[in-house]
């Protein structure tokens, strides 16, 4: 009868910590503002953010903007993860908003017609990949002029389009060398996309860094260098609310501005 009062108390203390972190990762998306647009968010943002600091999202009390500055890190990386329907193409579109309103120079990648090339014709923008394949050589030309003082960012949006693209040993080389050579990459894939596998996209874990839209699945995480709980994971999708690394090993909950 004691064994089996204690198993009932640990199942009980385990189902109210479970239903606490769940009431508290709720508790977080309320706090969120409901809509913002991207001019309100860049508002918010730190006046002395660097040329490759990319608006992945704003805090609720706070109301501050979040985001990775890419010339910092483990790796010039970035990844946005999660199911159809949750946000991505829009958080790739205010990350290249941020970074051309900074006059940084951007490169895009838009092989299913995503709202990147919403910008494709503003100053800033070296070239815009529409296919569904990408060659070195067009790649290499697209960030020649590329260095330290200079950089040029490769933003591409449903990059497990590409996992084997011609480009790949140079993708992967960006996030390898970026730093020194003055080139970043930052990717959207779909979640049931991921484990990335062997390909160039592997590589993109080295960053440790990402935004996470919607989850569903715990292995998400591993993709961005931080392991989630249950209490995260398997909710509706709600377009635009995701938890943000930044590789210090915290999630901050973040609503992306569109």
């Amino acid at each position: 009868m004691a064994h089996l009062m204690l198993e009932d108390h640990v199942l009980l203390l385990g189902l109210w910590e479970a239903a606490h972190d769940a009431l508290e990762a709720q508790r977080c998306f309320e706090d969120l503002p409901e809509r913002i647009s991207f001019d309100e968010a860049w508002s918010m943002r730190d006046p002395a953010t660097p040329a490759l600091w990319a608006l992945a999202g704003v805090t609720g009390e706070e109301q501050r903007a979040y985001g990775p500055d890419l010339a910092t890190g483990t790796a010039p990386a970035f990844i946005v993860a999660g199911p159809p329907g949750s946000g991505r193409s829009t958080a790739l579109l205010n990350i290249s908003r941020a970074l051309l309103a900074a006059h940084a120079r951007v490169v895009l990648v838009a092989p299913k017609a995503p709202p990147l090339r919403e910008v494709a014709d503003q100053g800033g923008v070296v070239d815009c990949f529409v296919r569904d394949d990408l060659s070195t050589a067009e790649l290499e030309a697209a960030l020649s002029s590329a260095s330290p003082e200079e950089p040029v960012v490769v933003v591409m949006d449903d990059a497990e389009v590409l996992d084997k693209c011609d480009a790949g040993g140079l993708l992967k080389s960006v996030v390898q060398h970026g730093f020194a050579e003055g080139t970043a990459l930052v990717v959207g894939c779909r979640e049931d996309k991921l484990p990335f596998g062997l390909g160039w996209l592997e590589e993109m874990k080295k960053a440790h860094r990402g935004l996470l839209l919607s989850p569903q699945e715990r292995s998400t995480g591993d993709a961005i260098g931080i392991r989630i709980g249950d209490s995260i994971t398997g909710r509706t999708i709600a377009p635009g609310r995701g938890w943000l690394h930044l590789g210090d090993g915290r999630l901050v909950p973040v609503a992306v501005p569109g």
